[in-house]
This record gives structure tokens, sequence and C-alpha cells, in this order.
């Protein structure tokens, strides 16, 4: 029997300065460098399928399983979808995982399962250990399979843990930015309601009301400024007769009168700004 020489872990770990995955925009290619995604990567995940895809069955029920076990996952199966549905939607994503055809429709297809979690508020709490245990089924058939053949076991198995990783970020990020965007689309629908809505125009013409009360009770104020001022007028006059020696008393009597007069005309603007303020609150 002859012993392969086993890699150093320092030597499976290399950076990629570009990549040779051509059928995707820019953005998707500085995603796919920063995850050491290449064409040799999709090589070894293809291959991987040769011997993941015969148990695929098997997968698909311990998956199936594995999601209806969690209350919250029952539930939205079974109020969305249904047994049969679900089990077919996750052989058909086995199905394309190992054909490793990096594309633009590969990413929409990412991008939709994001799209569909935030529609039925499948959350990363709930969809990302889901995610793991796919990943972690797949390796350990490889590792039973390959257990004598550890170099092609570790190519294998970080193929498979970098275009999952990849999936995963692509899903995960779509769900974020839909749920975001709706979230504050919903905000928006909220706040222009609120906007049109008899509430807030009352609001509005009673906050037109009071200015115009503070408007009036304003005014009055003026109005008792210049009856006092008056009235101490009058009072003058009053000191400068008597001092005269009360030269003409008939004189200084229709002058009190008159102080008199304006007291009470105070009084009568007084009660009237009173019952203003209180009438219109």
């Amino acid at each position: 029997m002859i012993f392969q020489k086993r890699k150093k872990w320092n030597e499976m770990f290399e950076l990629l300065t570009e990549t040779d995955i051509e059928e995707v925009n820019e953005r998707a290619k500085k995603r796919l460098r920063f995850a050491r995604i290449d064409e040799q990567t999709l090589k070894f995940v293809r291959e991987a399928g040769e011997i993941i895809l015969p148990h695929k069955p098997s997968i698909v029920e311990k998956l199936y399983s594995s999601i209806v076990s969690d209350n919250t996952l029952k539930e939205i199966t079974f109020t969305y979808s249904n047994e049969e549905r679900l089990k077919k939607i996750l052989s058909e994503y086995i199905d394309r995982f190992f054909r490793a055809e990096v594309n633009q429709q590969y990413i929409d297809s990412s991008i939709s399962i994001g799209k569909v979690n935030s529609r039925f508020h499948i959350t990363p709490e709930l969809f990302i250990p889901a995610y793991q245990l796919f990943v972690q089924i797949i390796t350990n058939i490889l590792i039973e399979k390959l257990s004598n053949k550890p170099n092609r076991l570790t190519d294998y198995i970080n193929a498979v843990q970098k275009m999952a990783s990849y999936d995963l970020q692509l899903i995960v990020q779509t769900y974020v930015d839909r749920t975001e965007t709706d979230f504050l689309n919903r905000i928006s629908v909220m706040l222009n309601r609120i906007c049109r809505s008899d509430t807030t125009k009352q609001l509005i013409f009673s906050m037109e009301k009071q200015i115009d009360e503070i408007h009036n009770v304003t005014a009055n104020s003026e109005e008792i400024s210049a009856s006092i001022e008056y009235i101490a007028n009058n009072i003058e006059k009053v000191a400068e007769i008597t001092n005269d020696g009360m030269q003409s008393a008939e004189k200084s009597k229709e002058t009190i009168q008159k102080s008199l007069t304006n007291i009470h005309e105070i009084g009568k603007v007084f009660h009237s700004l009173q019952d203003n303020i209180y009438y219109n609150h």
C-alpha cells in the first residue's frame, strides 16, 4: 500500500488575487475571490458530488426531520408549504449545489432563497443552523468514504465549505437587505397615513387656534397697558389739582369719576380675556 503524504494545514490556505470564474459580474468576482473560490474549487465540489448524490434521499429526510423539529419552522412549513414540496426544494438545492455552475443564474437562485426567507420570516437564527446541518452531513459522508485518501478528503471538504459559505452569505445578506427595505417601506406608509388622517388635521387646526389665542392675549395685554397708563395720567392730574389747593372741587370730582370709569373698563377687559381663554380650551 502506498501512503499519501498529508498536506500541512498552511499548504491548504492560499489567498486568491483573482478568480478565473468569468460568468459573473465584478461584484460577484470580488466576493468569490475573498471566499477563495475558483474553477479548481468548483471541480472539487463536482467530484465530491459524485460521492454525495447517491445518498441524496437520506440527506433530504434528515434535513426535513431537523426542520420540522423546530416549532416555528414547522408552523411556517405547513402554513405556506407541505412536506412533499419542501422535500422537493431540498432535493433541487442539493443538485444545484453539486453542479457547481457559478454564474448569474446560480447567484439569482441563492438570492431568491433569501427573499423567500424574508417573506416568510425565516430568520438567520433559524436558517443558519439548518444550513449548517447540511454541511455537517456532507462532511461526515466524505470522511467516511475517503478516510484512506486524506489529501482528496481535505480538498473536497475545503471546496464544499467554501461553496457553502458563499451560498450562505448570499442568502443571509439578501434576507437582511429585503427585510430592512420592507421595514422602511412600512414606516413610510404609516407616516403617510398619519399625515392624511383626520386626527392629524385636527391637531394642526388646534395648534393654529392656540397661536390665534396667543395673538389675542397679546392684543388684550396691550389694551390693559394702555388703560393703566391712562389712569396714571388722570391720577397725576388729580394730584396736581390737589397741590394747587383744590381750586376747583367740581373739576377734581369729574377727573376722579373718569378714573373710576376707566378702572371699570379694565375689569371688563380682564374678564373678557379670562372668558376667551377658558372657552377656547
